[in-house]
């Protein structure tokens, strides 16, 4: 039996761009979060919340790692959380970085990096 938790939109706003002057000014980004555990939490079984992770913690790590520094890439900035959550002990930690509004005209959907582990 695995589990698999999915962080699927924490948002934050984060200085990112390969110029000085794009790092300016915070640019929106979604962050997705795939964790596959080394086994199911036990608050799979007995329901009690204490007994499994905790979401608003993980999403509060991942802001203090956004807003640590300033990001010319979606790339470094995917594996800069990776590296600050990869040793949580999970089986496995895919992290997905999407810029909503890259400053380019033909880039209208933005633009995403996955980093981390093959989570299937």
């Amino acid at each position: 039996m695995q589990c698999k938790i999915i962080l699927p939109k924490i948002v934050q706003e984060v200085h990112l761009g390969t110029t000085k002057e794009e790092q300016q000014h915070k640019q929106l980004v979604a962050i997705r979060i795939d964790i596959l555990f080394n086994s199911p939490p036990l608050g799979c079984i007995n329901d009690d919340i204490k007994q499994t992770m905790d979401y608003a913690q993980l999403a509060e790590d991942v802001e203090s790692i956004c807003q640590a520094d300033k990001f010319h890439l979606i790339e470094h900035l995917a594996a800069q959380i990776y590296q600050g959550l990869k040793d949580k002990h999970y089986a496995k930690l895919q992290v997905s970085v999407h810029k909503e509004k890259p400053p380019h005209r033909l880039l209208d959907f933005g633009a995403t990096c996955v980093y981390g582990d093959e989570i299937k």
